[in-house]
């Protein structure tokens, strides 16, 4: 229904090894960022749940605690995630 509905979306996987390398606080930043850069169009403002992001292609940017609890654009790209995340552990 997400991926229908949507008007755009991208996911991305970062793989074990990158995630020992730079930790899961810092691989789940930058699983958003090479999310965002394969969006088209470019978005002109993102929201990212939690209280923390580094910025891409100069981005405005809000960080939302809770946020997927307060904005269906966050639930949704976190139900995204998840829904991936399970089909491809299922597939391993």
């Amino acid at each position: 229904v997400i991926e229908n509905n949507a008007l755009f979306f991208s996911v991305s996987h970062i793989s074990h090894t990158i995630i020992d390398e730079i930790n899961i606080l810092n691989a789940s930043i930058k699983a958003i960022q090479e999310s965002i850069a394969k969006l088209k169009p470019t978005p002109n403002y993102i929201i990212v749940d939690g209280n923390r992001f580094k910025t891409i292609n100069n981005i405005p940017f809000s960080t939302i605690i809770k946020g997927d609890s307060k904005f269906m654009i966050i639930a949704a790209a976190s139900v995204l995630a998840k829904t991936y995340r399970d089909e491809y552990m299922n597939q391993i």
